[in-house]
């Protein structure tokens, strides 16, 4: 026994001696091939132009993090430009064994958010065809936990977004956006909550299997919206996606009144982002009733035209038809709230209206004419309502109207 306690200490010496090399082997890693590794990934996982400007900064205690300051992300091409003070990665790092760096959590602090929205649809066509390729690449680049795809937790802490649009910026200062993901055998779950001017956003995705959305195999998400202090707004249902189409079925629960609060944060011109032609088919459940809308909605020559198709049922189809100026749109909505008078009510109006409005310059004043064809008040109560008016600030004045009641 006594021959053996020599090998035996000296055995116990080289245990103690390994793993004080495994814990410290981190601080062995130049700051030059950490910054190549950490700016390679970053930049395969973004899609973006990576440029490592500031110092490089190592913590092992409690946990390996990474502070890189002065970080900047880029794609002049698709109009996203990120700028951060400091960025702070939270990284599994084992650079004796397979000089691998893994990013668990990442922290924006103090950041600069530009979009040009004019050139955001060019995202979309180009993803159209490469999505696949493009996710399946990704996913070789990012920690993987049961062959799913795993973020870590992404958090934009504090920062300014400026979204420009023909040489213009729109600036929403005081932006706090928390992204994280939690995973589980059957599911991955994303969670993220946004602040930005007052209107607070909260949103949840949960996805059966990322991989079946890479090998293009229909796959259920489930997502869910709330938008939170400026109105209520719920969607629920999933998405399918099949041979790079993707499939929604959305329930909703909104209130159309406060839509112009939202546009009032971001701007009250919807061509400002971009936007040019948008179709919506969706099943809308307002007060516990089930109403299915389908139209288009476009924006040509700074006028919006809004074609809505509402079905209650298989045989009462009604329709909406406004034509506006698209600087009005915050006016118009409220117009539109204020004539029908039933917005809060239990049951929704249903109406078939055209609307045109005209703007004075230089009184500011919106001339309306609504039409409303059809308004159900009560079972088989209908009434035709044909009123013109115009809108001077928070005054309206009825300046025509004929009302006829009929049913019962």
């Amino acid at each position: 026994m006594s021959r053996l306690s020599p090998y035996l200490s000296t055995f116990i010496s080289l245990l103690i001696l390994f793993a004080v090399l495994l814990f410290i082997s981190p601080m062995f890693v130049s700051t030059r091939f950490l910054k190549g590794k950490i700016q390679e990934s970053l930049t395969k996982i973004t899609g973006l132009n990576v440029e490592l400007r500031g110092p490089i900064r190592l913590s092992l205690i409690p946990s390996t993090k990474i502070i890189l300051e002065e970080v900047a992300f880029s794609n002049p091409s698709r109009g996203i430009k990120l700028e951060t003070a400091s960025l702070d990665l939270k990284l599994k790092i084992l650079p004796l064994l397979k000089k691998k760096i893994m990013i668990d959590d990442v922290i924006v602090n103090s950041f600069v958010l530009e979009l040009n929205t004019s050139k955001l649809n060019t995202i979309k066509h180009e993803a159209q065809s490469d999505l696949r390729q493009d996710m399946a690449q990704r996913t070789s680049y990012m920690p993987s936990v049961s062959n799913g795809l795993y973020l870590g937790t992404l958090r934009l802490h504090k920062g300014t977004l400026r979204l420009k649009y023909n040489d213009h910026y729109k600036v929403i200062n005081e932006i706090e956006t928390d992204i994280s993901s939690h995973h589980d055998n059957k599911e991955l779950t994303y969670k993220a909550s946004c602040a930005l001017d007052g209107l607070k956003l909260k949103f949840n995705m949960t996805t059966s299997s990322l991989n079946e959305i890479i090998s293009q195999r229909s796959s259920k998400i489930t997502l869910k919206l709330q938008i939170v202090d400026i109105m209520d707004l719920s969607l629920s249902g999933h998405i399918s996606y099949n041979s790079g189409i993707f499939i929604p079925n959305i329930k909703a629960d909104a209130h159309v009144s406060q839509l112009s609060k939202i546009l009032q944060v971001f701007g009250s011109n919807p061509k400002d982002f971009g936007l040019k032609d948008l179709h919506i088919a969706s099943d809308i459940y307002y007060k516990e009733k089930l109403y299915h809308v389908d139209g288009d909605i476009s924006f040509r020559d700074q006028r919006l035209k809004l074609i809505l198709t509402f079905h209650k049922d298989t045989n009462d189809a009604i329709n909406l038809n406004i034509t506006s100026d698209v600087l009005n749109l915050n006016n118009i909505l409220n117009d539109l709230n204020k004539h029908t008078g039933r917005a809060g009510s239990d049951n929704p109006p249903e109406t078939k209206s055209e609307k045109t409005s005209q703007r004075d310059s230089t009184s500011k004043t919106i001339h309306t004419t609504v039409a409303i064809k059809r308004l159900l008040l009560r079972d088989q109560e209908f009434m035709d309502v044909r009123l013109k008016a115009y809108i001077k600030g928070n005054v309206v004045r009825l300046e025509q109207g004929s009302l006829r009641a009929y049913g019962g």
